[in-house]
C-alpha cells in the first residue's frame, strides 16, 4: 500500500470498465450518481464539465470511506452532437428510432470529456471523433431497436454492437466514440504524475510504469 496510487473510475458503464481493463492499469471503480446538468453552451466545454462534476462527487464518497490514501480518480462523459444539438440518451423506442433517423446518412461528433482529480487538483481535456452513418434500412432499424442497444446509450447507439451495420466511417478514436479515449487518458495520467513530481522514466504501458499503481 506505502508510495502507490490508487486508480478510481467513477464510472458504472461496463464499456469504460472494459477498456481501461486494457491499460493493464490496476484499478477500482467508485460510482458517482449525480444528476447530470451543466449550463456550459461549448460542448467541449460541456462534457468537461460533466465529467469533473462526476469526479469531484467520487472524491466526496471515498473522503467519508477514508480506504485510499493516494486516489486518482477518472471521472467521464460522452455525448453525442449534430447540427450543435447534444442528443443524449433516449426516453423511449420512438425516440430512439427518430434520433437514429435523424443521423442516418450524414456525420455527427462524439465526444468524451475525461477529469483526472489528483491531490486536489483537477486536469480535464476531451477527445472528439466523427462518425458517419449510413443509410439506415427500415428492416435493420427495427431489429437494431429490438436489442435494446439504443437505452442506456448518447445518441441511441454503441458502436460496439449491432450498429456496426450502418456505421460508414470513423475519423478518430474508436475507444473515444465506445466512452473512453485511452491513449489520450494514458498520455494525460503520464502528464499528472510528472507535474507532482512521481518519477515516470518509462515508456507509457511498460510493467514498471504500470507498478505505480495498485
Amino acid at each position: 500500500m506505502h508510495n502507490k496510487i490508487q486508480l478510481i473510475l467513477g464510472s458504472a458503464s461496463p464499456r469504460r470498465k472494459e477498456l481501461l481493463q486494457w491499460t493493464y492499469i490496476p484499478f477500482q471503480i467508485v460510482t458517482s450518481n449525480i444528476e447530470e446538468n451543466s449550463e456550459k453552451k461549448d460542448v467541449g466545454e460541456l462534457v468537461m464539465d460533466l465529467a469533473a462534476q462526476k469526479a469531484r462527487d467520487v472524491s466526496r464518497i471515498i473522503l467519508e470511506m477514508n480506504s485510499f490514501s493516494d486516489p486518482m480518480i477518472l471521472g467521464a462523459d460522452t455525448i453525442v452532437v449534430v447540427d450543435n444539438t447534444v442528443l443524449g440518451k433516449p426516453k423511449s423506442r420512438d425516440a430512439a428510432k427518430n434520433m437514429l433517423m435523424s443521423l442516418q446518412g450524414r456525420k455527427h461528433k462524439v465526444l468524451t470529456g475525461v477529469c483526472l482529480l489528483f491531490r486536489d487538483k483537477e486536469y480535464n481535456f476531451y477527445d472528439e471523433t466523427i462518425v458517419e452513418f449510413d443509410y439506415i434500412t427500415d428492416d435493420l432499424l427495427e431489429l437494431y431497436l429490438n436489442t435494446g442497444e439504443s437505452m442506456d446509450k448518447a445518441g441511441s447507439y454503441g458502436i460496439q454492437g449491432a450498429a456496426l451495420g450502418f456505421i460508414g466511417k470513423i475519423n478518430g478514436s474508436y475507444s473515444n466514440v465506445v466512452g473512453l479515449p485511452v491513449n489520450l487518458v494514458l498520455k494525460n495520467i503520464q502528464k499528472v504524475l510528472e507535474e507532482h513530481g512521481v518519477d515516470i522514466n518509462e515508456k507509457i504501458g511498460t510493467e514498471n510504469w504500470r507498478n505505480r499503481f495498485e
